[in-house]
């Protein structure tokens, strides 16, 4: 049995594969500005020693760059891709290795990318602005760095992270018609640079900036299905610091992933 994203029991036979998904870019040398995106997918019913060799590992598409694409890129790109999943969710006339034939039901419920990448994927904010945050609703705030500059900081104490929202499904819903509503008053007011605050108020939008197309998978959840990126919300940003390992040593610390 495994435990889906939207809650839901998903039973594994025979009958029925999982995939998890990963998007990121790669530069063509080492040298090279010119990066391109592969969609790969793996299989999770694969034992994990074989599950990610190269000759386990589907290539389901690549964005040929020469850049990062936009979101609007790559929803072009991926909407074939959604197409298929679905088409594979109702099931497809697959060959065993033992001879036998069977068709078998194939859903896409996870995604593990970087936060760069996941933000393109997920539509919204990129990680560094406000409500950057792929599993919460956490708009952050700036904190000045030692360059006299500033980043966004997402920290907040345990007792905070009670109350904060998580990225799902039903909220991402919720969110994507009032982007949807403010866009379309965008559109139509005649004057957009006297478009009153009261009707247009990006806050509201929790950091969505357009349809993530994963929505219409069955057990893919817009907020639980993207794994956390350990690299960029653990190790940046905090083991780096040599006075923050020296006091990880000396005091209790608890590192807590909201929505984990």
């Amino acid at each position: 049995m495994v435990k889906c994203s939207n809650l839901s029991i998903l039973q594994i036979t025979k009958k029925k594969l999982t995939l998890t998904l990963n998007v990121d870019g790669v530069k063509l040398s080492k040298n090279s500005q010119t990066t391109i995106w592969p969609i790969l997918l793996v299989v999770n019913e694969i034992p994990p020693n074989s599950r990610f060799k190269i000759e386990n590992v589907i290539i389901a598409g690549v964005w040929p760059g020469p850049s990062k694409p936009s979101r609007g890129e790559i929803r072009l790109l991926l909407r074939p891709f959604i197409d298929e999943l679905l088409y594979l969710e109702s099931g497809y006339i697959f060959d065993f290795h033992d001879g036998t034939t069977d068709k078998v039901q194939v859903y896409l419920i996870g995604a593990c990318c970087d936060k760069p990448a996941q933000a393109i994927l997920q539509c919204i904010s990129e990680p560094t602005a406000a409500f950057g945050c792929g599993r919460c609703e956490v708009s952050g705030f700036m904190v000045p760095t030692k360059n006299d500059g500033n980043v966004r900081s997402f920290s907040m104490d345990y007792d905070n992270t009670i109350n904060v929202t998580k990225r799902s499904n039903k909220r991402y819903d919720e969110l994507i018609t009032i982007y949807q509503l403010q866009q379309q008053l965008k559109d139509l007011w005649p004057n957009k640079k006297k478009l009153p605050d009261v009707l247009i108020d990006e806050q509201r939008e929790k950091g969505i900036v357009g349809v993530c197309l994963f929505r219409d998978l069955t057990y893919f959840d817009v907020g639980r299905s993207f794994m956390s990126d350990s690299l960029h919300n653990v190790y940046i940003g905090a083991f780096v610091s040599e006075y923050f390992i020296h006091s990880f040593h000396e005091t209790d610390i608890e590192i807590n992933l909201i929505g984990q």
